[in-house]
């Protein structure tokens, strides 16, 4: 995982390449946890959307951080989850603190996309959760773009 971590910083990734990479990983994990969700602590995944929906900026980073960490686990592909580990020690704390200096607006709209996502488990509809995990990275590319970082 740390030799993955090294090569993506020695190449200077992009946020947004960054956001790909969460995407193109979220998309491949979100079925398979879907798959086991009467496994999950879906309890954990709501306390998560809790801290994100009501929390300080510090409180919505962790949360989103251990929300997007917990889909991985969710999955049980663990090669998955330290992927995804590797790419969060990139910069995607950075990119969530860019959101948070953002308006209102956005962090409501990525609260709403990762209340949809934990409705899509409690609801037990797939496509739900899929569409939530494209909303967000929709929300955080279009923030990127604005700010000249995609």
């Amino acid at each position: 995982r740390k030799s993955l971590h090294v090569l993506l910083l020695l190449k200077e990734v992009s946020p947004f390449e960054v956001c790909q990479m969460r995407r193109a990983m979220e998309i491949i994990a979100f079925p398979l946890a879907f798959a086991r969700r009467d496994e999950l602590d879906i309890p954990e995944l709501e306390n998560l959307l809790y801290q994100i929906q009501c929390g300080s900026i510090l409180d919505n980073i962790c949360a989103d951080e251990a929300s997007h960490m917990w889909l991985m686990a969710a999955s049980g592909n663990h090669l998955m989850e330290s992927i995804m580990q590797s790419i969060w020690g990139i910069c995607s704390t950075q990119v969530n603190l860019i959101l948070s200096g953002g308006t209102e607006l956005v962090r409501q709209k990525l609260a709403d996309a990762h209340t949809q996502l934990y409705k899509s488990f409690v609801l037990e509809d797939m496509e739900m959760g899929l569409n939530a995990i494209d909303l967000h990275y929709q929300i955080i590319e279009q923030v990127l773009e604005e700010r000249n970082l995609g």
